[in-house]
């Protein structure tokens, strides 16, 4: 599949994950932490390649700018925070709303708080079970600022949902090497692999759906995405 010139996402997962899934047309993302269409993993693919999106955004200053960014788009708007368990929640907005989190400490470590709000916190697997949507669904994008890992860790425990596709914000600006480097259980671990890799987030495969081919263009695409952070970075980058 050519890559398309138009790519909203924070630091070009949209072309990767072209290159690297080459997926198909009318696919499904589940966006966790959707914040808006500059930034996203989800608005090109919804735009461009027909697919059917569930935006999941804690933050209600934020939900009348996506319900009008992704206007005439197969989308559906869930409007809570997700976390591996369900209550009400404090939701601490952060210096941008790209980095608000019900977590205080992620909140604040990129400046001064703006304020708080209650919001209802979800469990991920209900909300799939409440949209209808495939056990094994084509993407899962988690970006919810301290929650990430936790949450993944959920839904594989507690929950038949196996995505094909994930884009996990634990890049770390490239110091993540390997799944054994994060907080994630052996079982996440052993049924996924990082096949991509941008400063802030992985791509993970499933290895059900890697062919040979397929594994062997995502090592060399990972490869080179590291080589090129390296070279910017100097000898200090793990």
């Amino acid at each position: 599949m050519r890559t398309s010139s138009v790519d909203h996402s924070q630091f070009g997962e949209f072309s990767l994950f072209l290159k690297v899934a080459r997926p198909r047309r009318y696919g499904l993302i589940i966006d966790v932490g959707a914040l808006g269409k500059d930034g996203s993993n989800s608005y090109d693919l919804m735009s461009q390649l027909g697919w059917r999106g569930v935006l999941v955004e804690a933050n209600p200053n934020l939900w009348e700018g996506i319900e009008r960014d992704f206007s005439g788009l197969n989308s559906t708007l869930v409007r809570c925070a997700v976390s591996d368990v369900e209550d009400k929640v404090v939701f601490h907005l952060g210096a941008a709303d790209g980095v608000s989190s019900i977590i205080r400490a992620s909140a604040e470590a990129w400046g001064p708080l703006r304020g708080e709000v209650e919001v209802q916190a979800r469990r991920l697997g209900e909300i799939l079970d409440e949209q209808q949507v495939p056990t094994n669904f084509d993407l899962l994008s988690l970006d919810i600022e301290g929650m990430d890992m936790p949450v993944l860790n959920d839904l594989i425990a507690h929950t038949n949902y196996r995505p094909r596709w994930i884009f996990l914000e634990a890049s770390l600006d490239f110091q993540t090497k390997s799944l054994a480097d994060l907080d994630l259980l052996p079982a996440v671990q052993d049924q996924y692999e990082i096949v991509g890799q941008t400063v802030p987030n992985l791509l993970l495969a499933h290895r059900d759906v890697l062919s040979i081919s397929a594994k062997a263009r995502a090592k060399f695409h990972l490869w080179l995405a590291r080589w090129k952070r390296s070279r910017q970075a100097g000898p200090s980058l793990k």
